[in-house]
């Protein structure tokens, strides 16, 4: 697992390595440093907007409290009016009759008449039944319990919340206010009944009327119970703000922060809030978090122009410095593949710096020095194989002499002289042919022809025990191959597969041409070849004891390279083929 991912890894090439590293080094910290630049842009920003809302709105919730405060105080009179205090006295709250009412009533209009802002006031007893009012039809007659006890928990201060519009009222939204009346006359301070007096919605919102909150954005004040008092959106107000976001407002407020980001249906909203703690009311300020941020966008648009110019740059000069570095290293990879291939006559001339100036001078030096001993390696190698050659030509087997002269002596002595005269030529050729001084190279004819002479001398031997075939192209005779290279193969196929076989031998000798090569086959139906000795001939050169193979293969390669020589081919018992791959090229060239 571990070889393969090396292995990958190798594929990548230099160059791509260097681009990426420079990219990545000169990139990521401009992207990181612009991420960071923004965000803290936003937050400045948010901050900023959220304090200039809080403030404007804390200074309306100041003069919501102010206005509200003087009706609380001009509301002190009728609180403290003897007949209001004497007609809610328990002592006389039975004797409360139509004269009665219709003086309290005559109370209340005085206090609606010195205070023009007030629309309608009423009392209400303790128990919370309307005892008189200045409406015609009053929208409540009954207090509820749980109005009773906030008013008396907030112990005579006004609380003020929406009142449902009065379809007998010129006024469409109204603002109520309710305290409780405190026993002056004793014995006891106890609330003894309720004073309820409304203004219109209007004198809260002249307040709010004139704010702006961005383009779109709206202000609008909220009760204690989320209700909306008075609002820029004249057509919310009566309703209810969601629950949700009432709630977030209510938890962010009594954790002393004054913004907050709601989403409300698919447009996320940055909402600043202040509450009075004189009323208990919210002024919330409600704007698109886009508008906040919109000054935000064009400090996004500069930092994204600076990225990508910067990136652009540095694609650019990292691309530049690559290439001054790996430009040299391929024009040295490519003088090297040159090289390989054989050429040394090549050199290389790297200038861009001094180090590659001296790798350059450095692989000069080597390529002169390789050449240098390889001409001496070659000129050492061929006086060897010379002197090899000469030694090899001028062995003859002692075995096949004495094998041949035993069949002439009793040839001589069984039968006639034109037989006899036969193989004393062929043998006569044999031996003119191996030991003259011809060079190394000959015509496939000749070689053919001492084939043959050997044949003739064993089928003398062996009678009719093996057959011998031949086939090759005539215009094949022309073409240059190696002296005494094909009769000891035949040779082999005889003595070590033929002659231990029971039956009938067969040899097959093939030459023709193939893709441009010349290729000898000789095959024979003899016992074959073990496995591991065709392996001992692929690594030791030899095979069935003896080097005849050996020398042929190795004077092969040694004339024509490694890319030719000899291929063996075996089952035991079936019979071996050996193939001879030699370049083909005729004496004469017009062939």
């Amino acid at each position: 697992m571990k070889s393969k991912r090396l292995q990958k890894n190798n594929n990548t090439s230099l160059k791509s390595i260097l681009l990426i590293s420079f990219i990545c080094i000169a990139i990521i910290p401009v992207i990181f440093i612009s991420v960071v630049m923004y965000m803290k842009s936003s937050q400045i920003i948010n901050q900023n907007a959220s304090k200039y809302v809080t403030q404007i709105l804390q200074q309306t919730n100041q003069e919501i409290d102010s206005k509200l405060k003087q009706f609380a105080e001009d509301s002190i009179p009728v609180l403290t009016n003897n007949e209001i205090q004497e007609s809610l006295n328990p002592q006389n709250i039975q004797a409360a009759d139509y004269s009665t009412r219709e003086d309290l009533r005559k109370v209340l209009t005085g206090f609606i008449i010195d205070n023009s802002n007030i629309t309608s006031a009423s009392i209400y007893l303790n128990d919370g039944s309307l005892l008189v009012t200045t409406e015609n039809k009053p929208n409540e007659l009954q207090l509820s319990p749980d109005k009773i006890d906030q008013l008396d928990q907030y112990k005579g201060k006004v609380i003020w919340s929406y009142a449902n519009s009065n379809p007998s009222s010129l006024q469409k939204n109204l603002v109520v206010g309710r305290r409780a009346i405190k026993n002056v006359l004793g014995p006891s301070t106890e609330p003894i009944g309720y004073l309820s007096f409304t203004i219109s919605e209007n004198l809260i919102f002249d307040l709010i009327a004139e704010l702006e909150m961005g383009q779109t954005g709206s202000t609008f004040i909220l009760d204690q119970t989320g209700t909306i008092l008075t609002s820029q959106l004249r057509g919310s107000i009566g309703t209810k703000l969601d629950e949700k976001i009432f709630e977030n407002v209510s938890d962010r407020y009594q954790e002393n922060t004054d913004s907050v980001i709601e989403k409300i249906g698919s447009t996320d909203y940055f909402i600043a809030f202040d509450q009075s703690e004189e009323t208990g009311w919210s002024v919330v300020g409600l704007v698109p978090a886009d508008e906040i941020t919109e000054g935000l966008w064009e400090v996004q648009k500069i930092l994204l122009i600076i990225v990508i110019v910067w990136v652009i740059l540095t694609i650019f000069l990292s691309s530049k410095i690559t290439k001054s570095v790996t430009d040299p290293l391929m024009e040295l990879i490519t003088t090297m593949k040159t090289v390989e291939k054989g050429d040394f006559s090549v050199r290389v001339n790297l200038k861009q710096n001094r180090e590659i100036q001296s790798i350059s001078n450095s692989f000069n030096r080597m390529i002169y020095k390789i050449n240098e001993l390889i001409k001496q390696v070659y000129e050492r190698e061929m006086k060897e194989k010379q002197a090899e050659l000469k030694a090899l030509q001028a062995q003859i087997n002692p075995h096949f002499l004495y094998n041949t002269l035993d069949t002439l002596y009793w040839m001589l002595y069984v039968k006639g002289e034109e037989k006899i005269g036969g193989l004393i030529v062929s043998l006569s050729s044999m031996l003119r042919y191996s030991i003259g001084n011809e060079s190394s190279l000959v015509l496939l004819k000749q070689e053919v022809d001492n084939m043959q002479n050997y044949i003739n001398l064993q089928s003398a031997r062996t009678g009719d025990s093996i057959d011998f075939e031949f086939h090759m192209e005539e215009r094949l005779e022309h073409a240059k191959v190696l002296k005494l290279m094909l009769q000891p193969i035949v040779e082999n196929a005889v003595h070590h597969g033929l002659e231990e076989r029971d039956g009938k031998g067969r040899i097959v000798i093939s030459i023709r041409e193939e893709q441009g090569n010349l290729i000898l086959i000789v095959e024979d139906n003899g016992i074959g070849i073990a496995k591991t000795q065709i392996e001992s001939f692929q690594k030791e050169q030899q095979i069935n004891g003896g080097i005849g193979l050996h020398n042929v293969d190795e004077r092969i390669k040694l004339t024509f390279g490694s890319a030719y020589g000899i291929n063996i081919e075996s089952r035991l018992g079936e019979g071996t083929k050996v193939t001879i791959r030699l370049p083909l090229y005729f004496q004469n060239k017009n062939l």
